[in-house]
């Protein structure tokens, strides 16, 4: 339930967004939970760039950051395929409208995502692709 308490006080500090002007968005960081307000010209995307930037230091925070932001984007695919129809309580209301509470399986339950997180992520899943990657596995497993 950790998560959850930290989700929805990233939410409040959405409220402060006031007081910087328009334009600015809440970045939330992995591994030290810090945070601050930026243009979105000064951010660098995240998948793009994982590869060259996961690597750039072998500190153990910047570490368990990558690892805890590889954690969240996992999180953030299942999240495509998570549905009230096999489970009616797996998405519900979080205390900040237009937010949910979502129960990813095989991961903390109660996640915290916006409507738009939510179609953003379903909107990214590629039934044809995911299909192709279990074929592809199949046809390269050897049976015990």
């Amino acid at each position: 339930m950790k998560r959850k308490k930290k989700n929805l006080g990233f939410l409040r500090l959405k409220k402060r967004k006031k007081d910087l002007g328009k334009g600015h968005v809440l970045v939330a960081f992995f591994g030290d939970s810090s945070y601050g307000w930026f243009d979105p010209a000064e951010l660098i995307p995240f998948d793009a760039n994982f590869e060259e930037k996961s690597q750039q230091t072998n500190s153990r925070t910047f570490i368990r950051a990558v690892e805890e932001a590889t954690d969240e984007a996992s999180r953030r695919s299942a999240l495509s395929v998570a549905c009230k129809c096999r489970n009616n309580y797996n998405i519900k209301p979080a205390n900040e409208a237009g937010y949910f509470a979502v129960d990813v399986p095989d991961y903390e339950p109660g996640g915290v995502y916006s409507v738009n997180q939510i179609i953003k992520a379903r909107d990214g899943f590629k039934p044809g692709e995911a299909l192709a990657f279990v074929k592809q596995l199949a046809a390269g497993a050897s049976w015990v």
